[in-house]
């Protein structure tokens, strides 16, 4: 990114948080921008209205500034019924007159989950471009491995297929494996790793994510997860809901049929509790 001392960049994290309101984002918008501007100014004395937020998003702008404003699970904004289209229309606006830019992430399309048919279709979201995140091919997996753990001393390349194993080739869960294995081995520098021990403390943190993501798939999915979790084949009606796994990097096709994305993930899954009996039969008929 060039220039970018002349960036004034916000995050924001909702985490699901429902008490949010028109109010409460642009007070936290003018705190970042009284720190980040390093202009002396506090912006958090300012009315906090929609108009006045114009106003110190063009004082910025003006000064030779460009504001990133980027938000984590934005779906907590668009399904929050606080935020109305007069809302989203200023974002649109203040990006299409100034140096703004917005980045968000999400689990689904953001018109999929607004709060209002209004909202959905608002120009607002017609100015993003969307990049779905994906998991790691093999050979990027191998270099997160074996490159930062040789550059630290302790070498985890000649562990790395079991890594893959327990881990899989998303990212987040690839960097917990590999600390939990560069952790073992600093403090028994001496011994082989102890799998069973890594791998308990891999789920204690790995769990809570693997349940993040299991509760936001719907019942065909899990249920298609767990037959496959179980070695059972899977009704070809249903064959377009794997297909949408395998895009999201859950499920990996190979030459013996669909696998799930790691052994830690697979056990989770088996785990979990048992879809109620005719579900399928009950989705063939709405469908």
């Amino acid at each position: 990114m060039q220039n970018h001392d002349n960036a004034v960049f916000a995050y924001l994290d909702f985490q699901g948080e429902a008490e949010y309101d028109t109010a409460t984002f642009i007070n936290f918008l003018f705190s970042v921008f009284s720190y980040e501007s390093r202009d002396g100014q506090d912006y958090t004395e300012r009315p906090k209205t929609l108009r006045e937020f114009r106003t110190v998003v063009k004082e910025l702008s003006d000064a030779g500034k460009r504001i990133i404003i980027l938000m984590d699970e934005f779906e907590s904004i668009t399904r929050n019924s606080n935020f109305d289209e007069n809302f989203f229309s200023c974002l649109r606006s203040l990006a299409n007159t100034y140096r703004v830019a917005y980045v968000t992430s999400s689990r689904e399309d953001l018109q999929k989950m607004c709060h209002n048919k209004e909202i959905s279709d608002s120009p607002f979201f017609n100015i993003f471009s969307s990049l779905p995140l994906r998991p790691f091919t093999w050979d990027e997996a191998l270099e997160l491995i074996s490159v930062p753990s040789e550059e630290e001393g302790i070498a985890l390349s000649p562990y790395a297929d079991r890594i893959l194993d327990m881990a899989g080739l998303f990212p987040l869960f690839l960097q917990i494996a590999c600390s939990n294995v560069f952790e073992f081995l600093m403090q028994n520098p001496d011994g082989d790793p102890n799998w069973v021990e890594i791998e308990r403390a891999y789920m204690d943190e790995a769990d809570q994510h693997y349940r993040f993501i299991w509760e936001g798939m719907g019942s065909a999915a899990r249920i298609n997860l767990r037959r496959v979790a179980e070695g059972k084949s899977i009704n070809r009606r249903y064959a377009f809901i794997n297909e949408d796994l395998e895009r999201r990097g859950y499920l990996v096709e190979s030459e013996l049929g669909p696998g799930l994305c790691s052994d830690s993930f697979r056990g989770f899954v088996v785990r979990q509790d048992k879809p109620p009996s005719g579900f399928f039969r009950k989705l063939g008929r709405r469908s």
